[in-house]
């Protein structure tokens, strides 16, 4: 069984998984270091943190109605859409950040930048 601050730590990272899902796609570029994929961090982060929150806390019809539509949304992402151009520049991307701007308010959050730094990357060899 967690602990009450392993719960809360993981409500807050669920929290701004959906708040760096929410930003403009160079709010996005400065949340993760340069060597990153953006666009794969970005939904693994999301997926890894959802999941986590469902086993751990209920959610009501209107929030996993809101975590259904952007998963589906994601699911639409090919190929070159998950480059760095794609990120910057395809209106799939758009609308993930829509949905996750709703799914925000589903869950009583705001849209703003997730701390930068809660995360440790390492470039692979």
């Amino acid at each position: 069984m967690s602990s009450p601050a392993e719960m809360a730590g993981g409500r807050l990272q669920f929290m701004w998984a959906l708040q760096a899902l929410a930003q403009p796609a160079e709010v996005q570029f400065g949340l993760f270091p340069s060597f990153a994929c953006v666009g794969d961090e970005l939904a693994l982060d999301y997926g890894n943190w959802t999941r986590w929150y469902q086993a751990h806390h209920s959610v009501t019809a209107a929030q996993a109605d809101c975590l259904r539509e952007l998963a589906l949304v994601l699911a639409e992402i090919r190929g070159d859409a998950w480059l760095d151009t794609g990120l910057r520049s395809l209106a799939i991307w758009d609308e993930v950040r829509a949905k996750a701007a709703q799914t925000l308010v589903a869950f009583g959050w705001k849209a703003e930048m997730p701390p930068s730094g809660r995360s440790l990357y390492a470039r692979g060899g």
